[in-house]
């Protein structure tokens, strides 16, 4: 039980306040202004009407380039590819090696090529 001669509690917050309202409807001219408030897409409008004017929008196409990854995909599939098949091949390589490079070959071209052509974007 709280005594008598306790001083009441002080309850803190923030006090509701007021705030001036600007720009309730849109083009509408507030006072002090001249001209209703700048339209964006109109002056994108005209810097892109005065650069073909200019005749700055009208450039060449880049060249076409050629691509890398056709021939990084073949020089590196073909060493290993042809590591794993001399193993597989091979007269005095035990039947569990043998099976190692065969599951070597498979897993390596399969993800290979999936990282090659799937996942990597055209450089």
């Amino acid at each position: 039980m709280a005594d008598d001669s306790d001083p009441p509690r002080k309850h803190y917050g923030l006090k509701p306040r007021e705030f001036e309202r600007v720009n309730d409807r849109p083009g509408e001219v507030l006072p002090g202004e001249e001209s209703p408030p700048v339209d964006v897409h109109a002056l994108l409008r005209a810097n892109h009407e005065r650069r073909r004017a200019a005749g700055l929008e009208e450039a060449p196409p880049p060249a076409p380039r050629r691509s890398r990854r056709k021939r990084d995909y073949w020089l590196v599939l073909i060493p290993l590819d042809l590591f794993f098949a001399g193993v597989l091949i091979a007269p005095n390589a035990g039947s569990s090696l043998k099976l190692y490079a065969l599951a070597g070959l498979v897993m390596f071209t399969l993800g290979f090529t999936w990282v090659m052509w799937f996942v990597v974007d055209d450089y």
